[in-house]
């Protein structure tokens, strides 16, 4: 047996932005950075409470570029944790034949994972997080025989 067990690290900032109304550049551009305004909030509950705290951020003056960064390492998504398992098993049956044994598993502790919050200053829900980023434990098992 050769059980393997993988995990993966922590998400990047979201990179900040707002609508553009002009028909000029890229569709979105970067707000005003307010400063004495702290950039998060204590959030209790992830999916109810904003990360990002919007009075930081404003929308700049018709034809003028916005004072922020393009992100902020404060300004973090939720750790990304999600666990996947395999073990394989290989029995010989004859000379010739031999029997495989596979298990594996995706996000094995079933782990909840919040997406990224919505870094658009635009958007009525800044700063807040509105979806699950993984996907629930999936499992799968299998059998060969090789002669």
């Amino acid at each position: 047996a050769s059980p393997s067990l993988q995990a993966t690290g922590t998400a990047r900032p979201p990179l900040i932005k707002y609508n553009n109304s002009l028909p000029i550049f890229n569709g979105v551009l970067r707000p005003n950075l307010l400063t004495g305004v702290p950039l998060t909030l204590a959030a209790v509950n992830p999916l109810g409470d904003p990360w990002f705290n919007k009075a930081a951020f404003g929308i700049p003056s018709s034809f003028q570029f916005g004072s922020a960064a393009r992100s902020y390492n404060e300004l973090r998504a939720p750790n990304l944790l999600n666990e996947s398992f395999g073990l394989m098993r290989q029995i010989k049956l004859t000379e010739k034949a031999r029997l495989t044994l596979r298990g594996e598993f995706f996000n094995t502790f079933n782990r909840t994972v919040f997406s990224a919050p919505v870094a658009n200053v635009s958007a009525a829900n800044f700063g807040r997080v509105t979806a699950q980023a993984n996907a629930p434990r999936q499992g799968l098992v299998s059998a060969r025989i090789d002669f």
